[in-house]
This record gives C-alpha cells, structure tokens and sequence, in this order.
C-alpha cells in the first residue's frame, strides 16, 4: 500500500508538470490586467472615457492592434475589442529585438508554439485547433515552432486580456511573424492563406461571424526619450502628432487594398531607403555600433517623403517630420551626415553604466525588467540610468552640433 502511495504521488507529480507546460506563461505582468477584479475595473474606467462607434451591421473581418501598455493603449483597444464578436481569432504578432538576441535573429519563417492554452483573466484561453491545421500543412521551411520565442515575446499575449473579456470562450491562433523579404513573405502568405481558407470552408466558418484575423504592432513611440518629438511634448502636440497618424492611415489603408498596392509601397519605400544608407555609407562610419539610429532617421523621412510624392498627403506641417538641415537635437544631428566619430565621442562620455543602459536599451531593444535582471539592479534605477543617460547625451551632441 505503501509502494502504490509513492507510485501514485509520482505519477501525480509529472502529471502536475505536464500540464502546467501545456499553459503558456505570461510574459509581461507591468502595465497589462492579469486579474479578473483589475480587468473589470480598466473597462469601467476606459467605459467613462470612450464612446464605442457604431460599425452598423457589417461585421469586421480584421483589424491591427497595438500592444502597448494598457495605460497608453487603452483608449485603442477599449474601442476596437467590441467589434470582435468571433470565436476564433488569428493574432499575428511581432518578433522583438528582445526575441531575436535571445534566438539568434530567426527570419524568413512564421514562429509558432506548442501550448494548449495561453493565461488570462478570466481563466486559460484555448489555442484553436487551427494552429496545428496550419502546422502540419504549411512549408516546413516556412516555419518554425518555439515555445521559447512565444515565451519571451510579448505582442501576442498583450490582446489577449481584451479578447478574453468581449469573448470568454474564444480560441486564439498566435503566429509570429519574422524580418523577411517581400518576396518570401508573398510566398508564404499565399500558402498560409491557402491553407487557412481551406480550414474554413471544411468547418463552415464566416468571416467576421466565426473567425477573424488580429495583427498586433507597436504603437508610435512618440517623446523626446524616443528621439522622436516633432511637434512637442505638450497636449496641443498631441493632438497634432495623432491627427497626422491618422492622416497617413487614412491614405495607406482606405479603398481597396490589394496586393499591387502592397507590393508597390514596401518595393518604393524599402529601395529608396537602403539607396539612401548605402549613399551615405561613405559619410555616416560608425566602427563599434550599427547606425541604427542614422538608418531609422532615413526611413522615417523617406515614408513622408513618399506620400508628398504621392499626393495622397499633402499638408503644410509635413515638412515638420523632416529633418532640418540645421537642427541641434540628437534625432536631428543624425541627419546631418554626422561622422560616427562625433557620435562614438558623445557616448564616450558616458560612464560605463550609462553606456551599457543605453546599448541594451536601445541597440539590444531589451525590456527595463530584463536590464534590470542582467545588471543586478531594481527597475527603477535602470530607468534613473537611462534617463540621466539620454539628458547627458542630447546635452554632449548639442554641444558638439555646435562646431558642424
């Protein structure tokens, strides 16, 4: 009897390990609502901020999603979550930096993982039984399942809390998505999609009424921690950066879209932007950090820069996105065909603490919680760090702008 006891336990044991595998574990506990009580309290108080807009009859088919914390985002997801009234929903999430380093930057596939079940506030959500549909029929080449990649990647996980509390009994199909070509991501989006249509019409489902496609992004990281203040950083700044947003989504995403179209503004973007950085190669050295930041300046005008081409945004304050040719702050100096010594010589003056924040923060995209952890110190002094790093680096580069 004594033996059957220790025979059971065990058995109990790796049962009780199993199946608490099979659940996906959360990832980020800070600014989202993993408890029913906190959940409940964020929509009654998003509820008094927000009208949620009548869509009529039509039912949505897709929609794209920040993952952003809920105290930034919230507003978002408050007003788009309602609509979504499926049973089943396809979320495609992002691959970090974070994801990337930690796996050895994956490309060219669709991640996906092994877990029957993610965590939510209102009990575990399913994973549909569209995921291993997918799985055991798409290119194998074409993908590549981890549970570690989901584990550490938050962009899916983000939404689900929102899903959860519109939908408690719905089913989620988490995929991320890698860097790839155009040319690749054509070729496994139309197998993916081939598929996925090929699961519908075996169970009979409608788009909009049983299934629905949920694309996670990061919303647009505006302020001067981000290098990235146009307009300021006051309440009429706001408001002009987010009416310009909508603007530029207003001319990408109304009328038809189609893959001539897709195809035609990641071709001129993309080209236009690797022309520009190979041009400047000569210009911009940088011998022990990539000039990501000098590489993203570049994108981000080349973007507005093709839509005043385009005519489809023509505005007065679109030159504002621009860069000045004149300009002393940091996001500005970058454009000026600044020699990497002048940047190398700015973070030089940091001290050695600074500069490793800055790098895994901003070079590495690491989340605050992991430098924390990687330097042995509480969060709130990794964000000390960072931001008497940032204050100490925009005043050395406005000082050496000085002399361009």
């Amino acid at each position: 009897m004594k033996n059957l006891n220790i025979i059971f336990s065990i058995i109990f044991i790796i049962s009780g390990l199993t199946m608490s595998q099979t659940v996906r574990p959360i990832r980020d506990d800070i600014g989202f609502c993993w408890k029913a009580d906190e959940m409940n309290k964020l929509i009654n108080y998003l509820s008094k901020q927000n009208k949620i807009t009548d869509i009529g009859t039509n039912n949505l088919i897709a929609a794209i999603s920040p993952h952003d914390d809920y105290l930034y985002a919230g507003n978002i997801y408050y007003t788009l979550y309602p609509h979504i009234k499926t049973k089943e929903v396809i979320v495609f999430g992002v691959t970090h930096g974070t994801v990337r380093k930690v796996m050895n930057d994956p490309g060219n596939v669709l991640i996906f993982d092994d877990y029957n079940e993610w965590r939510g506030p209102y009990g575990n959500v399913k994973v549909s039984p569209l995921r291993g549909y997918i799985k055991s029929r798409l290119d194998k080449n074409f993908q590549m399942v981890s549970d570690k990649a989901q584990d550490i990647e938050h962009s899916i996980e983000a939404l689900v809390p929102f899903l959860q509390y519109y939908n408690r009994d719905v089913k989620i199909t988490p995929i991320m998505v890698t860097g790839m070509p155009y040319e690749r991501m054509e070729e496994i989006s139309k197998q993916l999609s081939d598929i996925i249509l090929e699961y519908i019409k075996e169970n009979n489902l409608q788009l909009g009424e049983d299934i629905f496609f949920l694309i996670s992004t990061d919303a647009n990281h505006y302020g001067k921690d981000f290098v990235n203040a146009p307009y300021g950083e006051d309440e009429a700044a706001h408001k002009k950066a987010t009416d310009k947003d909508k603007e530029i989504g207003n001319a990408v995403f109304n009328g038809e879209m189609n893959m001539t179209k897709v195809k035609e503004v990641a071709e001129d973007l993309a080209q236009e932007v690797f022309l520009k950085v190979y041009r400047s190669l000569a210009v911009f050295k940088m011998t022990e950090s990539p000039p990501l930041a000098y590489f993203f300046t570049v994108a981000r005008n080349t973007v507005f820069d093709y839509w005043k081409k385009k005519k489809d945004i023509l505005t007065d304050d679109l030159e504002s996105f621009k860069i000045a040719d004149k300009a002393k702050n940091p996001a500005e100096i970058t454009d000026i065909k600044i020699s990497g010594e002048i940047m190398q010589k700015a973070v030089k003056k940091l001290t050695e603490e600074q500069q490793e924040v800055i790098i895994m923060k901003f070079i590495s995209d690491l989340p605050n919680k992991e430098i924390a952890n990687l330097l042995s110190k509480t969060e709130e002094t990794v964000r000390q760090i960072q931001c008497r790093a940032l204050k100490a680096l925009r005043q050395e580069l406005k000082e050496l702008s000085d002399y361009l």
